[in-house]
């Protein structure tokens, strides 16, 4: 069977930790991200993953058909990684910016993001705010 985003992000896919792991780890090396691995943290909303890119420690999390984060650290040339990522999802990225953990966080919204841009404006945990898009 072909995975895309439509069985995990699109739609609620089983908590199960195990077709988690197969379906977004399928979906990604399909989109030529063939250098990820991630394994499954939390198999519930928020889902939440983690692993390797590149040599590169990444973090996802997602709620299906809301939003979807990317994490990875403040230093890392992730370009590459969030335009596969929106190929995934066929969604553009919403905004970027930096948080008080060292990470480079990188969120795409269904919506549009508006509120969750509107909730993130001007507090100082959020640093290089950037909107991607509109």
């Amino acid at each position: 069977m072909t995975t895309t985003a439509a069985t995990w992000f699109y739609d609620n896919p089983e908590p199960i930790a195990y077709y988690l792991e197969e379906r977004v780890n399928q979906t990604f090396w399909q989109a030529r991200l063939t250098n990820i691995w991630l394994k499954c943290t939390r198999a519930e909303p928020p889902y939440r993953m983690a692993g390797d890119w590149r040599e590169v420690p990444v973090e996802i999390e997602w709620v299906p058909n809301q939003a979807f984060t990317l994490f990875v650290p403040q230093d890392s040339d992730s370009g590459d990684l969030v335009r596969g990522v929106s190929r995934v999802l066929a969604l553009k990225p919403a905004f970027s910016y930096t948080d008080g953990h060292g990470q480079q966080v990188t969120e795409w919204h269904v919506d549009g993001g508006a509120a969750r841009w509107q909730e993130i404006q001007g507090k100082a945990a959020f640093g290089n705010l950037q909107r991607l898009s509109r």
